[in-house]
Order: structure tokens, then sequence, then C-alpha cells
């Protein structure tokens, strides 16, 4: 087999490579295209929540009401981190220790 005849085959060697690994990227694209869609269908409908007001002192009520559970608990976090804090300040001696 000379050069020529050689370099010839591994064109098309490659070439075939190329068209099969083109084959494989639209079967992946395709497989992609068709797990977003049943991604999609399976989802439930989004379900929007309005509640209405008969007065704007109803809405600023409510917001009245949203914000002090808000503030409830970034207190509560507060809380649970300070009283964390303590309990690890009495563990350290422990751990320096050893």
């Amino acid at each position: 087999m000379n050069l020529e005849d050689l370099a010839k085959k591994t064109i098309s060697e490659v070439s075939s490579i190329m068209e099969e690994q083109r084959r494989q990227n639209e079967i992946l694209k395709e497989q992609e295209l068709n797990r977003k869609t049943e991604i999609k269908d399976e989802l439930p409908p989004m379900e929007f929540v309005c509640e209405e007001f008969d007065t704007p002192q109803d809405l600023e009520d409510k917001i009245s009401m949203v914000k002090f559970e808000e503030e409830q608990k970034i207190q509560n976090n507060i809380e649970i981190s300070t009283q964390e804090n303590k309990e690890f300040k009495k563990e350290e001696p422990f751990l320096q220790s050893e």
C-alpha cells in the first residue's frame, strides 16, 4: 500500500468517525429535547393564589402580618445562632485540650 492509498484510507476512516459522531450528537439532542418535554409534561400547572382585599386597610394589615412573621423568623434564627454559639464556646476548651 502506497502513501496515497494510506492517506485516502485514513481520510475515509476519519470521515466515517465524524459522521458517526454527528449522528450521535443529533440523537443526544433529540433525547434531551424529549426529556425536557417529558419533564414539562410531568410538572403540575402552576397555580397563582390571589387574595382579594375589600379595603386598602385589609391589604395593609396583611402586609403588616407578613412583616411581623418574617421578623419573628429572623429573631428565632438569631436566638438559635446565639444558643449554638454559646454551646460551641462551652465545648471549645475540650477541643483545645485534646
